[in-house]
């Protein structure tokens, strides 16, 4: 039998203090018996004390000092009591003044025997997770990383290598491309489309060990959707739908509501999960992120948590070198597995994951051969090598899209405001020839799908693909826009720069170049930046008549990058202002029965297809380099960047 628990409370045993004191008082004053000899002490008579008013006082003003008692076995709750008494009339006998708090407490839990508790029993399921986990370390190794801070909302398509890792977002994926409960236990849409109500599940913990709260659901969602993010966010993508949200409301315990101007049936997935390009939809630390600057500065309060970030992830930080690596552990508190009512364990099965930003190919090649990584970004012209090494080549399928932008050509000033130059550029390309001979053609490269659109995407059907290669139709309609062999046509630049989900983007630019002057007569200069400079550009309408080159995620459900591009006359990232173009997205997209939902988007993307404003060469499944000591691994895919990390196994 074990020990029952009995709470002694601070009055209990300070009134009994109170009442042995006044008893030794009254045995040493004044009475029948003679007095000794020698002079004796003087003892001050007790005042008398109000046992109610002390019992009130230290109710409110007494912390928890003493807590509970357990009763050991074999005991009753009276001699207890007894034995309490005992131990604190015999202290305050031999103290010099009245026995403080702590002190009374710490004579308690001394006099008290403490009972040997029954052991535990250990589960067969924390055994068994105890020894999936390897005590080794797994070292990946990226060609880019994000150059801006490391807060989710503010981060670009490269953060998701490390923001997978720390962080946990509402909606997540599998393997079969499908949005299942996350942090949210559930999601709906109200029947006119416009409010979405999030429950968020009980019990998580970020790595600090705070639990989250319904604080931390209402902070997220102002921080990425709401007030916060009209004002601070970093990304056009993110100040757009923050614009588009009228109201958040908390409307249960566990509960919020987010209501848009409009309706907007891609906001699942696009803005709550961590299938999309735009990891925005992340379960964030209220009272930690608030606490880089107790004042309120949004810079202030960025770059702290960028320095030291908190989420509810399956890793934790353990250092961080910027622009060079991210040391993370196995997060043991990790709320995704069957016990918490979800559908596998994806706690991951080591205990070390080294993140590590490495630009050149080369390196991380030599790197795989030496063992010193064990799942690299690789390409093709390596895969020998990789696999002379003992390791092979695995592929995250429909990892990205390369598309070509039009930008600014809704201006009439520039010549591709003709939807003629915008096809012509397209069918003088031969996309066959720079998708095999740069990528090896399939299985990495194909040339299929419109942009966003794969062809596992959400309104693709055969015939959403990239123009064939037809250069006498492209001189025609050259002709017909008024620029016969490039006659009068002004030299412009084509923007590109190097990327790490996609290689070879300058020497892809080059090929483009060369096929417009070879088969329109125009020219063209490569310019080779960086991401984070060319985003800059393109949102400062800079290089409006320009061209960019440029890969992107694919996502199954494009609908958000469609209505920024096309659906927002006030997003900076707008390909278009065309009136009738931005009322079929927004039909489109207010679409939110999954049955129609497809023809919907088919329809959509035929009618941005045809328009021209951006074009797409192709799609590239993406290899990696993995090496021996990896037994398995199992990338999601469309998703680029590192995935699937509780799919990885040491042997």
């Amino acid at each position: 039998m074990r020990g029952r628990w009995l709470r002694v409370p601070k009055w209990f045993l300070l009134g009994l203090l109170v009442m042995t004191l006044a008893l030794v008082a009254a045995a040493c004053g004044d009475g029948d018996t003679a007095a000794p000899e020698a002079a004796p002490t003087a003892v001050p008579t007790p005042t008398p004390v109000d046992l109610s008013a002390i019992a009130s006082e230290l109710r409110q003003s007494i912390s928890d000092a003493v807590g509970n008692i357990e009763v050991p076995e074999g005991m009753t709750e009276e001699e207890v009591q007894q034995i309490v008494a005992n131990a604190v009339a015999a202290a305050q006998a031999d103290a010099p003044a009245p026995l403080t708090e702590q002190e009374i407490a710490d004579i308690v839990r001394a006099a008290v025997p403490t009972p040997v508790p029954t052991p535990t029993a250990i589960s067969a399921e924390a055994i068994r997770e105890e020894a999936l986990v390897n005590p080794g370390k797994v070292t990946i190794m990226n060609g880019l990383w994000g150059t801006g801070p490391r807060v989710p909302r503010d981060g670009v398509g490269e953060d998701h290598n490390y923001n997978r890792a720390l962080h946990a977002t509402w909606i997540t994926g599998n393997a079969n491309v499908e949005m299942i409960p996350g942090v949210a236990e559930s999601w709906e849409v109200s029947s006119d489309g416009l409010t979405w109500t999030i429950t968020m599940r009980d019990g998580i913990k970020f790595h600090n060990g705070d639990v989250a709260t319904i604080d931390d659901l209402l902070f997220s969602a102002e921080f990425t959707w709401g007030e916060d993010a009209r004002e601070n966010a970093l990304s056009p993508s993110i100040t757009g739908i923050a614009v588009a949200t009228e109201k958040i409301e908390q409307v249960g315990p566990m509960a919020v509501a987010v209501t848009h101007d409009e309706p907007k049936s891609f906001f699942p997935f696009r803005n709550m999960s961590d299938m999309s390009g735009s990891f925005t939809g992340v379960l964030m630390p209220k009272a930690y992120y608030e606490s880089g600057d107790p004042g309120g500065d949004p810079d202030t309060r960025r770059q702290a948590f960028s320095d030291a970030p908190v989420g509810a992830g399956p890793f934790s930080v353990v250092d961080i070198k910027p622009n060079e690596q991210i040391l993370v552990e196995r997060f043991d508190e990790y709320y995704y597995h069957p016990d918490n009512g979800l559908d596998e364990n994806r706690r991951v099965r080591f205990q070390t994951l080294d993140l590590r930003l490495v630009p050149e190919p080369a390196i991380r090649v030599a790197a795989l051969r030496a063992g010193e990584a064990d799942i690299a970004e690789v390409n093709l012209a390596v895969a020998k090598q990789v696999e002379d090494a003992g390791g092979r080549i695995v592929y995250t399928r429909e990892g990205v899209y390369i598309f070509n932008i039009a930008m600014g050509c809704w201006k009439p000033e520039h010549p591709c405001h003709s939807k003629a130059v915008r096809h012509a550029f397209d069918y003088a390309l031969d996309k066959e020839a720079i998708m095999n001979g740069l990528y090896g053609g399939p299985p990495t490269a194909t040339v299929a799908g419109y942009a966003r659109v794969g062809v596992s995407s959400l309104g693709y059907e055969p015939g959403l693909d990239p123009f064939p290669f037809d250069p006498e139709k492209a001189r025609e309609l050259m002709a017909e826009a008024g620029y016969p062999n490039g006659e009068g046509f002004p030299e412009f630049k084509l923007w590109t720069y190097p990327a790490g989900e996609a290689p070879f983007m300058p020497e892809l630019a080059q090929l483009m170049s060369d096929m417009w002057e070879e088969h329109l007569g125009v020219i063209s200069t490569v310019e080779v930046s960086d991401g984070a400079r060319t985003r800059e550009l393109w949102w400062g309408r800079e290089i409006d008549g320009d061209w960019h080159v440029r890969p992107n995620e694919i996502e199954w459900d494009g609908g958000g990058g469609a209505s920024a591009l096309y659906g927002q006359l006030d997003n900076d990232v707008r390909l278009s202002e065309d009136p009738e173009l931005r009322a079929l997205v927004q039909e489109a997209l207010a679409v939110v029965d999954p049955a129609l939902r497809h023809d919907a988007y088919h329809e959509m993307w035929t009618a941005i297809r045809e328009e021209h404003y951006m074009s797409s060469l192709g799609i590239l499944n993406l290899p990696w380099g993995v090496g021996p000591r990896i037994a398995g691994w199992e990338p999601w895919p469309m998703t680029p960047y590192n995935s699937a990390f509780h799919t990885i196994t040491l042997k």
